[in-house]
């Protein structure tokens, strides 16, 4: 008959305590572990953004240049006396259609910019009325088509300069009223402008 295994309470103690270091081991393997996988991915992410970011700044210059082009040459077609009433009409809604685009593309190329917080803008003092008018210009074609009254109300003085990045200020003048009227079935939009408090 065999004896039985008895353990001294120092055995018992001692077998406790490599079991504690054996956990704090793995534990430690464990996070190690995970933290490599964060890394890893981290690093896999930071690649592909960065590589996204290339590709639509590639992307928008090729779009932007022959676009840029269009809209020169309706500006130049607009200056020809000889031309009638209706081919101005589609001379304005090609200029008009290709500046929406062109609008497009900047912002897709922003929202790059600011995933990787590169965004940078150019604040300056500039003439309020005339980026107002630019963008309702560029969205007027919008409410023709769908027959929507749409008007610019101006409740502060013509003259009025603000500090803002212009170019990024009239994106978001024209997303702002480009979605207002496509959502809009009937009624009227209107671009309110006034100071605070007024």
């Amino acid at each position: 008959k065999k004896e039985e295994c008895k353990w001294s309470k120092s055995e018992i103690g001692f077998a406790a305590s490599v079991a504690d270091q054996i956990s704090v081991l793995i534990n430690i393997y464990d996070s190690l572990h995970e933290q490599e996988i964060l890394r890893v991915a981290r690093r896999d992410a930071e690649e592909l953004s960065e590589a996204k970011g290339d590709f639509l700044a590639i992307m928008s210059h090729e779009l932007r240049t022959p676009l840029n082009a269009i809209i020169g040459f309706t500006e130049l077609l607009k200056l020809n006396k000889e031309l009638d009433n209706d081919s101005r009409y589609y001379v304005d809604a090609l200029k008009k259609s290709s500046q929406g685009l062109l609008s497009l593309v900047n912002n897709i190329l922003d929202f790059s910019k600011m995933e990787a917080q590169k965004l940078d803008l150019n604040i300056e003092s500039k003439d309020l009325l005339p980026i107002c008018l630019a963008a309702c210009d560029m969205v007027s074609s919008i409410a023709d088509k769908k027959n929507i009254n749409f008007n610019l109300r101006w409740q502060v003085d013509p003259g009025l300069i603000v500090e803002v990045d212009e170019g990024r200020f009239q994106q978001v003048l024209v997303n702002l009223l480009s979605n207002a009227l496509k959502f809009t079935t009937e009624g009227h939009v209107m671009l309110w402008v006034k100071l605070e408090g007024d």
